[in-house]
Formats: C-alpha cells, sequence, structure tokens
C-alpha cells in the first residue's frame, strides 16, 4: 500500500505504508525495516507499481515481464514477477495512493478487481485519518516551536487542568525536565500559599467558560520564587466544548518590586510630612488640578 505525495518541485513521490516482508538477505531485510518505518518511496511514477496511479484504473498484469510499464527496479534476489494487480486509491475524486498485489496463482482479472474494492476505499479511510493525523503533529510541532520562542513560560493542559506540554523555558527556569512535571506534577512548583487560590479561581473558569488569570509565584530552579502575571485561554470546539487550555506566566517580579518600592516611599514620605508638620503637593497643569503625595485631587482653579 502506498501514499501519493508531491514534492515541492511537483515531483509524485510514493511512500510504502504498509509491505509485504519477503526478505531474502540481510539488505533486503534492511529495506524492509525502512519500508515498515514509512521510509520506502519511489519518486516519480515509473514502472508498473505506478500504473495505477498514473492511470487512474486497475491495472492487470498477467505477464508483467512484457507489460508496457515494465521496468528493471527490482531488486536482485527479489523472487520474480509472475503476476501483478494495480488498484488507485481515491479519496473526494483525488488520488491518494495504491494498492498493489503480485504473484497470485493464476493471476488477476477485473472480477477480482471488484471485488477487492471495498479494501481499498478502507485504505482511503486509512490514508485521509493519516494525513488528517502528520497535519495535526506538523500543527503541534509549529506550535511548539514557537512556544519555546517566546521569553515567557508557555504549556498547555487538558480540559481539565492536567498538563500536556510545558516549553522549554518552563524546563530551564525551574530546572526539571518537562517529563518530570505533567499531569498535574508542576503543581509542586506553585508556592504552597497560591495552590489553593490557582485551583479556586480555575475551577471558577472552567464553570463559567472563561479565562484564566491570575498572578502567583513559580518556584525558580535556586528555590527562590518568583511573581508570575498567568493568564489561560480556553480553547474550544465548533460546538463550544472546551478541548484545551494554552497558557503563559510572565515574570512580574521587578514590576512589583517597584511598586511595593514606591508604595514605601509614599508611607515614609507621609509620615515625615505628620511629623514635621509640613506638606508636599504637585500640580496637574494641563488639567488645573493640585495634588498630594497620594495624588488625590484637593482643589481646582
Amino acid at each position: 500500500i502506498t501514499e501519493l505525495s508531491y514534492r515541492p518541485d511537483g515531483e509524485p513521490v510514493q511512500r510504502f505504508l504498509a509491505l509485504s516482508d519477503i526478505a531474502w538477505d540481510e539488505a533486503s531485510r534492511q529495506q524492509y525495516a525502512g519500508a515498515a518505518a514509512g521510509r520506502m518511496q519511489f519518486v516519480g511514477l515509473n514502472g508498473l507499481y505506478a500504473a495505477a496511479i498514473d492511470s487512474g484504473a486497475a491495472v492487470i498484469a498477467n505477464d508483467p515481464s512484457h507489460h508496457p510499464r515494465h521496468n528493471d527496479r527490482i531488486p536482485a534476489g527479489h523472487p520474480p514477477m509472475q503476476a501483478f494487480l494495480g488498484l488507485p486509491i481515491f479519496r473526494d475524486g483525488r488520488i491518494v495512493g495504491s494498492v498493489g498485489l503480485a504473484n497470485r496463482p493464476g493471476g488477476y482479472d477485473q472480477a477480482l478487481a471488484d471485488y477487492l474494492q471495498p479494501v481499498v476505499d478502507s485504505c482511503s479511510q486509512l490514508i485521509d485519518a493519516l494525513q488528517d493525523q502528520q497535519a495535526l503533529q506538523e500543527s503541534e510541532n509549529q506550535l511548539r516551536q514557537l512556544c519555546n520562542s517566546l521569553q515567557q513560560l508557555i504549556w498547555t493542559a487538558t480540559p481539565d487542568t492536567r498538563c500536556d506540554f510545558l516549553s522549554r523555558q518552563w524546563e530551564e527556569y525551574t530546572g526539571r525536565p518537562a517529563s518530570e512535571q505533567l499531569g498535574r506534577a508542576w503543581m509542586a512548583q506553585i508556592h504552597p500559599e497560591d495552590q489553593g487560590r490557582l485551583n479556586a479561581a480555575w475551577e471558577s473558569c472552567i464553570a463559567r467558560g472563561e479565562n484564566l488569570r491570575i498572578d502567583l509565584r513559580i518556584r525558580r530552579h535556586d528555590g527562590q520564587y518568583r511573581w508570575f502575571d498567568t493568564r489561560a485561554s480556553a480553547l474550544k470546539d465548533r460546538e463550544g466544548k472546551l478541548i484545551r487550555w494554552i497558557g503563559s506566566n510572565t515574570d512580574v517580579q521587578v514590576e512589583r518590586e517597584m511598586m511595593a518600592a514606591l508604595s514605601e516611599a509614599r508611607r515614609i514620605i507621609s509620615q515625615g510630612q505628620r511629623l514635621g508638620h509640613f506638606a508636599s503637593w504637585a500640580a496637574d497643569l494641563k488639567q488645573g488640578r493640585w495634588f498630594i503625595p497620594d495624588f488625590t485631587p484637593i482643589v481646582d482653579w
């Protein structure tokens, strides 16, 4: 069974998805092992193997050596081909592969080709599912590459909040491999005082169908906790069913320290003013307002 694809230059390629193992020596055993792993392929549509794809119809050759599409692609040591049947595989009106059979005693005919059509149709569905799986895998690989290029800690989780992906940045920050933190194991990196808040917030988001946003502390590889702005978007299917969470953690430790320092400075200034019996002020000339240190307007002009 082969799957048809095309190279960037438009050249057709047949990749073997299934192949009967009739290895006769070590070299052929390696070839068949490669076929089992999906690494064997033919470029171009030459020979009997590709005739069904090229013609879009069943190819019956009970005397292959005299068939117009016969060539010498059979490797040395391969059992001689006495008969061949090639059937194209269609999906939504286009050819997506082929089924090939060889050396049936008595050869092949159209009646047998028609009899095998349900098998060919099943192969069509399998190829379609395989291509969908490959496309999904490619999309996930691209998403992982994107996640690993960002500065934030990126992760994804199942609808029940079990983590199934952690970016390289998360691994570097926590100092532990992602494989040890999947499922619910990643919660061990959250500050104990924040775990309850996170669980409650997430349960509320699931119940309301909303996105998550919460500030919490995550333990660094050196044991220090830093504050992160944590957000998670609820990804839903066309029916509105939650299918995955995709989240990010942005380090806001410096911002929090700056806000705390500013708040402390204001407190000290305010306390000094009370003790020294003096005041300071600021003016917004555009708005025509005066402000005291806590930036509350006290008079307009």
